[in-house]
């Protein structure tokens, strides 16, 4: 999601008269090309259970509920932080991304939140702030607002969408990631990343301001098909993945030791002029676990 997310944080830059910067980084999430697990991470085949691996002590602390129609708004944001309109909408800038985020795209209904992709031309702008029509309309939502936290164990049960050339992503990243300038890149989690087809992939990456940047794309079922649960458990000691119960990655390099927030967001990766824009990132509950007295 780095390289998904640089030139949003380099529009917020220019917009207050700053130098913008890049997140992209190699063996990062340049990611379009498959490479093999980094040498510090461990997968593994074997299958467990998030609950056996939280630490002792550790309280749920953040689990909404999507029981009543309507997104809470008081829980979740629907543009990324820096965005001073979320009304307006945003996108982001730096990975050729063709969306334009919408509060109408993200839906609660029947005990689920959607993130709903559509292809309709939608009034939008440039990096630079310049009028631009975009061809797909799309959701996003964060806790920035509402939950930050520094370590815990956050549980997504998610189905992804099936139309081609659509990136749904769940991931963390630092609360004061506008700091961070070239050559570091804020500190960033992504529980997991899908390239719907033609790619067909599924990754999980750890990003570092600098040293390594573990990653891996693990085999998945068709994440298309029925719900499926993406978990992830962040200690001080290590980072470790889980995609339905498997362990999709164990990082005890570059740990991250900042405050962080949540974002879900469904991204189009191909030009809708080209390819296709719709489906929809179907979330059915997120929970997230801390130590005592941790995360607000």
């Amino acid at each position: 999601m780095s390289a998904r997310l640089a030139a949003a944080v380099g529009f917020l830059m220019v917009a207050i008269g700053v130098t913008s910067w890049g997140l992209i980084s190699a063996g990062s999430a340049s990611a379009h090309h498959a490479r093999a697990p980094h040498p510090s991470v461990s997968p593994a085949s074997r299958t467990i259970s998030l609950a056996s691996i939280i630490p002792r002590g550790w309280k749920l602390k953040f689990h909404p509920s999507f029981a009543r129609p309507g997104l809470n708004t008081k829980v979740w944001d629907t543009c990324y932080p820096w965005v001073t309109n979320f009304a307006v909408g945003c996108s982001n800038f730096g990975h050729k991304e063709w969306e334009w985020y919408l509060p109408s795209q993200d839906r609660v209904s029947n005990g689920l939140l959607e993130l709903v992709a559509r292809p309709q031309s939608t009034a939008g702008h440039t990096q630079n702030g310049t009028p631009q029509q975009y061809f797909c309309r799309s959701g996003i939502v964060t806790t920035f607002h509402s939950f930050q936290f520094e370590y815990g164990a956050v549980q997504v049960v998610a189905r992804m969408p099936k139309i081609g050339g659509m990136w749904p992503a769940l991931w963390l990243l630092a609360v004061a990631s506008t700091k961070y300038q070239p050559p570091l890149s804020p500190p960033e989690i992504d529980i997991v990343e899908h390239w719907v087809r033609p790619t067909n992939r599924t990754g999980v990456f750890l990003h570092a301001p600098s040293g390594p940047r573990p990653y891996n794309y693990p085999q998945t079922a068709n994440l298309a098909h029925g719900f499926h649960t993406f978990s992830m458990l962040w200690t001080q000691h290590r980072v470790e993945w889980l995609i339905d119960g498997k362990i999709a990655l164990i990082a005890r390099q570059s740990v991250p030791h900042v405050p962080m927030f949540f974002i879900a967001n469904l991204a189009s990766f191909r030009n809708p002029k080209k390819g296709q824009c719709g489906g929809a990132l179907v979330i059915r509950s997120v929970k997230i676990w801390g130590p005592s007295g941790a995360g607000h």
